[in-house]
């Protein structure tokens, strides 16, 4: 099936997809397999820093910058201490909206410590829910400034819609190499 026939992806998404994956079907998407993985463990207390991680803060205030050109600052409490969120390109009202002052948010990113506060520059995530940060995020090789979170999506909502198959591995070979079926 054409990947262009998929919900939610337009000409221009189709033409990138088929120049990244060398093909412009599903299959040819499927088969653009990840680099690496990005681990992010949840941590409450004592986080790690310079390292991924996902993390709960409470959103104290925002100090919104008297000229656009300066970065936002979010000041956060997590259980261990103050955390400022840095970010300089940003759409102040969306952020306002989705994450008020007072709202639990769930964080992933790198953590470093400045002082005696902490803070993380443009989170990768930020989510009310803790289950919509995914522990594990596969980084695909990108090409003309996209955004691995749209290629992830995709591969995620692709692999939702793929139909249940039989499973092809006989049971002993399951048990004998602890593969997940």
């Amino acid at each position: 099936m054409d990947i262009s026939l998929i919900k939610g992806i337009g000409p221009k998404t189709a033409k990138w997809l088929s120049y990244l994956c060398g093909g412009s079907s599903v299959l040819d998407v499927l088969w653009h397999l990840p680099t690496s993985v990005i681990h992010r463990p949840f941590f409450d207390k004592n986080p790690l820093l310079n390292q991924p991680i996902c993390i709960r803060v409470k959103i104290d205030e925002y100090l919104i910058p008297p000229v656009r050109r300066r970065p936002l600052k979010i000041v956060c409490q997590a259980d261990f201490g103050r955390l400022d969120l840095v970010f300089f390109h940003y759409y102040l009202s969306s952020i306002m909206d989705k994450f008020p002052v007072g709202s639990q948010v769930y964080l992933a990113g790198f953590i470093q410590k400045k002082d005696d506060f902490y803070k993380m520059i443009h989170p990768d995530f930020m989510a009310l829910k803790k289950e919509d940060i995914p522990e594990y995020e596969a980084v695909y090789p990108m090409s003309q400034g996209k955004n691995t979170i749209i290629f992830y999506r995709l591969i995620q909502r692709l692999l939702h819609n793929l139909p249940e198959l039989p499973e092809w591995l006989d049971e002993k070979t399951i048990k004998e190499y602890r593969f997940h079926s």
